[in-house]
């Protein structure tokens, strides 16, 4: 069973793709994107969640992320390529409201790593949750 990361040395490795089930109810808010790229600003930050991929070769990745159990959760997703850097945003997406998926299609180049961040949106109000996030290779 792979475990949600609360921050990037301890990210789970989800290079070769996975299914996770997560709960930010009790994760801290360590994470906030940047105004860049397609990176999502000002309606996330809530708890948050990472995860890390190392491919060896360039690879596309697909992210969904779906809301479990009947929650009102409204989560986002977002690529860091440097983690301690917001600015090395590079995708996002916040497009849907509470308690609906989230899908984001995603690069990562070979021997680089990026973090996806499963974050929380506070403008609606449901910014922490329970979910599962399936992450496939295009």
């Amino acid at each position: 069973m792979i475990v949600p990361g609360e921050t990037c040395a301890d990210a789970p490795d989800l290079t070769a793709g996975g299914t996770v089930m997560g709960d930010t109810t009790s994760a801290a808010d360590n994470f906030d994107p940047a105004a860049k790229g397609g990176c999502p600003v000002g309606t996330v930050s809530g708890n948050d969640q990472v995860f890390k991929f190392s491919p060896g070769v360039i690879t596309t990745y697909q992210a969904v992320i779906t809301p479990s159990g009947g929650s009102n959760y409204d989560p986002s997703l977002y690529v860091l390529h440097d983690c301690g850097n917001p600015d090395s945003c590079s995708e996002g997406t916040v497009f849907n409201g509470p308690g609906e998926s989230e899908t984001l299609d995603f690069t990562v180049n070979a021997g680089e790593t990026a973090f996806l961040i499963v974050d929380g949106e506070i403008s609606s109000g449901a910014s922490e949750g329970i979910y599962t996030l399936t992450v496939t290779i295009q």
